[in-house]
């Protein structure tokens, strides 16, 4: 497998785990806001698949997206569509294990933040469309065409 087609092969992966992520982390937050409780079993999950799905769509876009203007963008558009849910979750957990009382500061971040999540997952789906497009077009046109004698 040469160079090229496994930056290519990995830079999907990373789009598909960033697209679960984000819509995994949504459920998991969604579950807890709806319960109401388990902040310490619940929260911290959704934290680390929203920390997952930002790292792994900025790794995607870097190594499929060959502008690398573009990929810098692209990973910040990554890390502002689940910036209100982590920010909420964080707030909220470090709410909960404070000695002042619970007040649940960080659930209205949760609560929009968590609208934003689906569009992680539609911009990840997004990127790696894109990609396969660019490249089966460059593949088109490298191949000579055949015409029937």
């Amino acid at each position: 497998m040469n160079t090229q087609r496994f930056k290519a092969v990995a830079g999907y992966a990373a789009l598909l785990v960033s697209a679960v992520g984000y819509l995994v982390c949504r459920v998991v937050l969604v579950g807890y806001m709806e319960s109401g409780v388990g902040v310490v079993e619940t929260v911290p999950i959704g934290i680390a698949l929203g920390v997952l799905a930002v790292a792994a769509g900025a790794v995607g876009a870097w190594l499929l997206v060959p502008e690398r203007r573009l990929a810098v963008v692209l990973g910040l558009g990554f890390l502002l569509v689940a910036g209100p849910t982590l920010l909420g979750a964080i707030v909220n957990l470090t709410d909960f294990l404070s000695a002042t009382g619970y007040n649940a500061f960080g659930a209205l971040n949760i609560m929009v933040g968590n609208s934003v999540l689906p569009f992680g997952a539609v911009l990840a789906l997004l990127i790696a469309g894109w990609s396969a497009v660019r490249q089966l077009r460059r593949r088109g046109r490298q191949q000579p065409s055949r015409a029937p004698h």
